[in-house]
């Protein structure tokens, strides 16, 4: 870590090994996904945990993870794990920890907390205990303390009691990964970066054919569409990650990787993405999220959903984000809604597969199409199902036949 004053005889490493425990997090449902791009950046010894993943790197996979990874929240090193029985145990445990090693008094911090404990049922208590802690440790030994900044610290401290387990980490990605960077703009109730890019990836879709998102808000969908089709890195328009401001921050490690990531961008992809909405607010507010993205295959419009005309008929991929209704009390109208937006597939989208998410399971039923995949995912505090739709013309057996001629 990097600071104004140091006391260079006492500066220690968040690792003694090369190699040593990360944990990524996520939102529910995303594990899986998660686990597969950090085996893909190289990662060892992966876990799947609840909303989280465990694994070994080194500081070149944990810098990957944090510019790569679409579906991590935060990347966590963890320094310390104890048992705690109660929070005046949990101070004293805390006081222990060499915390003047990690960062200096002229540095600010924030405690950010993961409780689940029938021992700590206050978890604002319990994170205030360990801040009490860290600071009568910097008096104790310095005789002064660094300052609390819940909004822009320079360093933010992960608590995470399950039970009496107590892990105390640092976090390297500084603010949520979700923040990508290039949203200037957005809608009443945005998509998640994360939950949009995990919907995608769901999907299978790479770029491979068109992208419809014909009820898109402020474009997340077809944004993070772009990104993918381009092998734009979610965090390559984030200025700053928590790890810069470490003592072992490698610059030149960082540049080295961002330097590889830049060569693997494509300047355009094959296909069409599509974001239509029917506000032009909306569509406005897509244009500037877009921007830092230049992708000339990145087209926004002023349209309702059941004015849209897929361009030259061709097979896509529309994934739709409808409302869910939880600010409405006319439950029939929605309900109507729902079974028009089916018939509109059926009518229009003949060829093509579409994915819907909704946290609302009767309008869900008025669709009037059989889903062959069901995914529980999160939008905030709603349960919601990723639905697949496959849209053939007639029923399977049907196309099958005309596939050979019969």
């Amino acid at each position: 870590m990097e600071s104004t004053e140091r006391n260079e005889n006492n500066e220690q490493e968040l690792h003694d090994d090369s190699f040593y425990q990360q944990i990524a997090k996520t939102y529910h449902g995303l594990e899986e996904l998660l686990a597969d791009e950090i085996r893909e950046l190289g990662g060892t010894d992966v876990l799947v945990l609840n909303r989280a993943v465990s694994y070994s790197g080194d500081d070149e996979l944990m810098y990957k993870v944090n510019l790569h990874s679409r579906t991590a929240l935060a990347v966590l090193v963890p320094i310390e794990t104890f048992k705690a029985e109660d929070p005046d145990d949990l101070y004293e445990k805390a006081m222990k920890v060499e915390w003047e090693n990690y960062f200096s008094c002229n540095d600010s911090f924030a405690i950010h907390h993961s409780i689940n404990s029938d021992f700590f049922t206050h978890s604002q208590f319990a994170a205030l205990k360990l801040k009490d802690a860290i600071v009568d440790r910097f008096r104790k030994v310095e005789g002064r303390r660094p300052s609390v900044d819940k909004e822009n610290p320079q360093f933010r401290i992960n608590i995470h009691i399950f039970k009496q387990e107590v892990t105390l980490s640092f976090d390297s990605s500084g603010e949520p990964l979700f923040k990508r960077g290039y949203r200037q703009r957005q809608s009443q109730a945005p998509l998640n970066e994360i939950l949009a890019a995990g919907m995608i990836m769901f999907s299978g879709w790479k770029g491979e054919k068109t992208f419809i998102d014909p009820m898109c808000g402020s474009g997340t969908l077809p944004i993070e569409a772009a990104m993918i089709a381009m092998n734009i890195p979610a965090g390559w328009y984030r200025r700053r990650f928590g790890f810069m401001n470490w003592n072992n921050y490698d610059e030149r490690l960082w540049n080295r990787i961002k330097d590889e990531a830049r060569e693997k961008i494509l300047k355009q992809p094959p296909h069409l993405i599509i974001g239509s909405d029917i506000l032009s607010e909306n569509i406005d507010k897509c244009e500037r999220n877009a921007h830092l993205i230049r992708c000339n295959q990145l087209k926004f419009a002023v349209r309702d959903f059941f004015d849209f005309q897929r361009p030259d008929n061709e097979a896509a991929l529309v994934m739709l984000n409808p409302p869910y209704g939880e600010r409405l009390d006319n439950e029939p109208e929605l309900e109507n809604f729902y079974k028009a937006i089916g018939d509109e597939f059926k009518k229009k989208f003949t060829g093509c597969d579409a994915w819907l998410i909704s946290s609302n399971m009767e309008a869900i039923k008025k669709i009037g199409l059989k889903a062959d995949q069901k995914i529980t995912l999160y939008n905030g505090p709603l349960e919601c199902k990723l639905l697949h739709f496959p849209l053939f013309e007639g029923s399977q057996k049907e196309k099958q036949g005309k596939v050979n001629g019969n």
